[in-house]
């Protein structure tokens, strides 16, 4: 753990257990702890019905709303519909009963198996000229899949967390520069996360797993702003 430093909004130097217990709970200013606790009840499964996938990636990609006053029966935001499982990513729709079925059929869940099985699956977009387009699902979608199936084993990533290690490693304050996420193309993926799996064990030590680590990392990571 030694060389990592901390700090506070305001770049004041702090411990790792003040970075934690300062960061963690401001992950609930945009997330209804009744959404998160619904949706974590989730973890740990051996296989997933296509409306728990759904509400794994609604929860993920942000299409669930984060009223107040939701309730598990989530309302999800424009376009998704829990009925015909209409799920989509930036305009692209997702297959959910396709991307259910493999992740079903992964007996061994890593991230190589992951990236394969699931990451590389083609989803579409038709545009204003009628034209199809597709694009890979995504690394960071399947690692979150990776991330339930392993029961937190495997830990989830985005770019605001790569953005938080990468400003740790270098001792960047916050607001201090620009930090661009690392790439999450599915040809180098598979390093891109070994290093982040390396980063926590190494600085969080035994609690690399723990769900507050995520959620300060993620909330530390918005403060260093793409250009």
């Amino acid at each position: 753990m030694a060389g990592f430093k901390f700090y506070n909004p305001l770049g004041n130097e702090i411990t790792k257990e003040e970075f934690i217990s300062s960061y963690s709970p401001c992950y609930f200013n945009s997330v209804n702890p009744v959404v998160e606790e619904a949706i974590m009840k989730l973890m740990g499964k051996q296989r997933y019905t296509e409306q728990e996938v759904f509400d794994i990636l609604a929860w993920k990609i942000g299409a669930i709303k984060q009223n107040p006053y939701n309730t598990p029966e989530f309302e999800y935001n424009k376009n998704w519909n829990k009925n015909s499982l209409d799920a989509f990513s930036r305009g692209y729709k997702i297959d959910v009963s396709d991307i259910t079925e493999k992740l079903n059929e992964i007996n061994e869940p890593t991230v190589d198996s992951f990236i394969e099985k699931i990451a590389k699956v083609q989803i579409t977009y038709i545009d204003e000229k009628g034209e199809i387009n597709t694009r890979n699902f995504g690394c960071v979608y399947a690692i979150t899949l990776l991330f339930f199936r392993t029961n937190k084993n495997e830990p989830i990533y985005d770019s605001f967390v790569s953005k938080a290690m990468q400003a740790i490693i270098n001792d960047i304050k916050p607001w201090g520069e620009y930090i661009s996420a690392k790439s999450t193309d599915p040809g180098g993926f598979s390093n891109v996360y070994n290093e982040y799996k390396a980063f926590l064990q190494n600085c969080f030590e035994d609690s690399w797993t723990s769900r507050d680590v995520d959620r300060a990392l993620w909330v530390y990571g918005h403060m260093f702003p793409e250009k």
